[in-house]
């Protein structure tokens, strides 16, 4: 982890790629704080990435591809919100355009970051009492080049291809969270786990399972009126209980030393063009 953040934080920005066109300026002032973006590669505005109302932290968050307990504050100048629209080379891949953004901001508000190591709140997964509950991963797609796709079945409930490597972040589906994964190890589905939405904290895997599996948790975000999970009022578990039961493996609190980027400073007045 020390080395991978080293690499993202000190990587010089000569033959970096660039947006052939971008303006950056300090959004209008607004009631709310959340960022809106939509664009770039893989959507259907592969050309144009367009964002709003975003705080430093989301744009490093996005970036850098960070997890929101990666980055660490305080944070300078916590309030500055700017708007960014940028025009994307054709052909664009995701982890270009990334780091197109990470240019971006060193160039335009002289952004500068660095990491260090804290103590965190982190899970450590373990198997639960009883034994693992872990589904063993479907053989392999007898075609190599076949890709996961992502779909619904008639009850509405998410799937991923059989005997396709992939995992997808928590979503939401007709208000019950669930969490996929498909021919994944015990390290994948820890990083998968980790994710906005399930842990939102560093998961380590202390398993020491070896296979690949197929997994599919479904949990609750909210306690409406107050009730603990798994009543008659709010029949799902959260997601630590949901793992457990379902899965067979066991989330614990600890506390840990973890590699985290700090943002040190950048300038609220951006370069615009």
């Amino acid at each position: 982890m020390l080395s991978r953040l080293l690499l993202i934080v000190t990587l010089p920005l000569w033959g970096q790629p660039a947006f052939e066109v971008a303006s950056i300026k300090v959004a209008a002032p607004s009631d709310h704080t959340y960022a809106t973006q939509k664009g770039g590669p893989g959507t259907d505005s592969p050309g144009q990435w367009t964002v709003v109302n975003a705080s430093v932290p989301y744009l490093v968050n996005l970036g850098w591809e960070l997890n929101r307990f990666q980055l660490s504050g305080p944070f300078p100048n916590d309030s500055a919100r700017f708007d960014i629209v940028a025009k994307v080379p054709p052909d664009t891949s995701k982890h270009d355009f990334h780091r197109m953004i990470q240019r971006l901001l060193t160039e335009r508000i002289a952004l500068v970051l660095h990491h260090e190591t804290r103590q965190q709140d982190v899970y450590e997964m373990t198997v639960a009492k009883g034994g693992p509950k872990l589904k063993t991963a479907e053989p392999a797609a007898a075609d190599p080049t076949t890709k996961s796709v992502f779909s619904f079945d008639k009850n509405g409930n998410p799937q991923l291809t059989p005997g396709v490597p992939a995992g997808i972040q928590p979503m939401n589906s007709r208000g019950v969270m669930h969490l996929l994964g498909r021919m994944q190890n015990s390290a994948q589905i820890a990083l998968n786990f980790q994710s906005p939405g399930a842990a939102e904290r560093p998961v380590i895997d202390k398993t020491g399972l070896s296979g690949l599996y197929d997994y599919d948790v479904t949990y609750t975000l909210d306690r409406p009126g107050g009730a603990a999970s798994g009543e008659a009022s709010n029949p799902l578990p959260f997601f630590p209980e949901a793992v457990e039961r379902e899965l067979g493996l066991k989330l614990e609190a600890k506390k840990a030393p973890w590699d985290v980027v700090v943002i040190d400073r950048f300038n609220p007045a951006p370069i615009e063009n």
